[in-house]
């Protein structure tokens, strides 16, 4: 457990993304996909609960802070998944608490990364934290939180757009290293 790297957020949600895109075609794929995802984010939690140094010292990395994000991406989608089986009440509550959870992410960013601004600092794994709040905007009609979806959407949009041009002008001017290529 404490070797999981945080970083399998990112095949959590892409699991429970395929469950998603699948569910015209394979009648179970939702549940059977949300359920493996569900299974690895038990593993997280479970590394997080025994290891949270480890968890703060991944915040504190630019890459790590960025594509962390996953994972409340992934409960957000989980959330609306659990919607027709747990009903409305707790499954809003876990999509609430995933989009906090996801909100601390981007502030964590914006102030170690945003605001003590190091080119350097700026990857493809940019994107992830702030195109994330997109999975507000997509979850959101599930539990008729249309408005918030529409703010998400919009906030995203322009925080993608800024990340893009810091991004580009990084990879353009700046050599990056190897391991954080995309």
């Amino acid at each position: 457990i404490e070797n999981l790297p945080i970083s399998i957020g990112g095949p959590i949600l892409g699991i429970a993304a395929m469950g998603n895109l699948l569910h015209d075609f394979f009648p179970y794929s939702r549940e059977v996909c949300g359920l493996i995802s569900a299974l690895l984010f038990i593993l997280v939690i479970i590394k997080l609960i025994k290891y949270p140094k480890t968890f703060k010292k991944d915040l504190n990395n630019p890459v790590l802070a960025s594509i962390i994000a996953t994972l409340s991406m992934a409960v957000m989608l989980i959330a609306s998944f659990v919607l027709p089986y747990a009903g409305y009440i707790p499954a809003i509550s876990l999509w609430i608490v995933a989009v906090v959870i996801h909100l601390s992410f981007v502030i964590n960013y914006i102030i170690k990364f945003v605001l003590h601004f190091d080119i350097t600092d700026y990857t493809a794994g940019s994107f992830v934290v702030f195109a994330g709040i997109q999975m507000i905007a997509i979850t959101a009609p599930s539990f008729n939180q249309e408005f918030y979806g529409s703010i998400a959407f919009w906030f995203s949009f322009i925080c993608v757009i800024l990340v893009f041009i810091a991004i580009t002008y990084r990879y353009i001017n700046i050599p990056v290293p190897q391991h954080t290529q995309p």
